[in-house]
């Protein structure tokens, strides 16, 4: 927050503030949101495995869930490199 220092007549001198560098803080609020989706993803996925005893479909929801967690398609989850 800053202020301006006026002179007698009303004109601006100069303004005088502080400034806070807030680097750290962004870096922990991103790796918190980044931690935050990992542990939602592996819930979903959980729920997905406990959904069934049936092995095919608890493959099914399990790769049903990974899709849409990582919003892409089966080609991505075999080469994630292939453009």
């Amino acid at each position: 927050m800053a202020h301006p220092i006026l002179d007698g007549a009303g004109q601006t001198l100069e303004y005088v503030g502080t400034v806070m560098d807030i680097t750290e803080q962004k870096r922990a609020e991103g790796e918190r949101r980044e931690h935050l989706w990992f542990l939602v993803g592996m819930d979903r996925i959980n729920r997905a495995m406990q959904r069934t005893n049936d092995v095919e479909g608890m493959t099914s929801g399990v790769l049903e869930e990974v899709l849409a967690i990582f919003g892409c398609d089966r080609a991505w989850l075999v080469y994630p490199c292939d453009p």
